[in-house]
């Protein structure tokens, strides 16, 4: 119920939306930057756990399914509030239906705290929702090419994860080990953060890099590179024959959700052309 009313949030706010392209990608760099910090909090800090029911046999499945739902959500808020450009009293309003939504999850089974406490997500959300809503408006009129490229990160990089690495983890085809924690999941979901972070920077400084086409062919060796030297130290293991296959759909998928990215947020802020 709540993944169908977020989707109904993102539908009618694109509708509203004077670039709805722009507010599309907006709205996955949030889902990317919500997906680092739960991310962090459930995987290397264990805050919390969610009980979806989905693929109950496996804690840390279950976990990234509850994630899925939890970032789509508050990103789909958080497209609402900015370009309906509501008060700050919206702010409150969100945060405190979240706070009960937690609450009901927590009684009916589905989230369960280890160290977190309920009153924490109303407190970050309001500043998370004033945050958003400074982000927008400077993603919009902005001349930075820092925070350009940033954005384009936190959107490739959740959206490449969702549907490429997670789904190649439940086929058994992609699976991360560095031994961090006893839990095989768990420890799988402990490299795949630090491994976006950096096959994604990667392919960004490739995409932005002003060189001549052939040697930018070249340089696409690099990020192949990187993940055969996972392969070869045991981090990276991949089913029997499929080494090459994912490690290029792993480069092409996100160079182009790069390309696509920039050219979308770059619509919504003709200022961002230069970079």
């Amino acid at each position: 119920m709540l993944l169908v009313i977020s989707t109904a949030c993102v539908a009618v706010s694109l509708r509203r939306a004077g670039n709805r392209r722009f507010a599309f990608v907006f709205f996955l760099s949030v889902v990317g930057l919500i997906y680092i910090m739960e991310h962090i909090l459930v995987v290397y800090f264990n805050a919390y756990h969610y009980h979806t029911g989905i693929y109950y046999t496996d804690q840390a499945i279950e976990d990234t399914f509850g994630n899925v739902f939890a970032q789509t959500s508050i990103a789909a808020t958080t497209i609402v509030l900015v370009v309906f450009d509501l008060s700050f009293v919206w702010n409150i309003v969100f945060a405190s239906a979240y706070y009960l939504i937690e609450i009901f999850f927590e009684y009916l089974g589905i989230y369960e705290h280890v160290w977190y406490r309920d009153w924490f997500t109303p407190v970050i959300l309001v500043v998370l929702f004033w945050i958003f809503k400074k982000w927008y408006r400077l993603a919009s009129g902005s001349r930075s090419c820092l925070l350009h490229f940033s954005n384009v990160f936190l959107s490739v990089g959740t959206t490449a994860y969702h549907l490429v690495s997670f789904p190649f983890l439940l086929l058994g085809i992609q699976v991360m080990k560095i031994g961090l924690f006893p839990d095989a999941m768990r420890d799988h979901r402990a490299v795949t953060l630090p491994f976006g972070i950096i096959l994604v920077s990667g392919i960004l400084f490739l995409y932005k890099w002003k060189a001549h086409r052939a040697w930018k062919v070249l340089a696409f060796g690099a990020p192949f590179a990187f993940q055969y030297t996972l392969y070869l130290l045991g981090i990276f293991n991949v089913r029997d024959g499929w080494f090459v296959p994912v490690a290029l759909i792993n480069i092409l998928v996100c160079y182009g959700f790069v390309h696509l990215f920039d050219l979308w947020y770059k619509s919504g802020n003709p200022a961002m052309s230069e970079c």
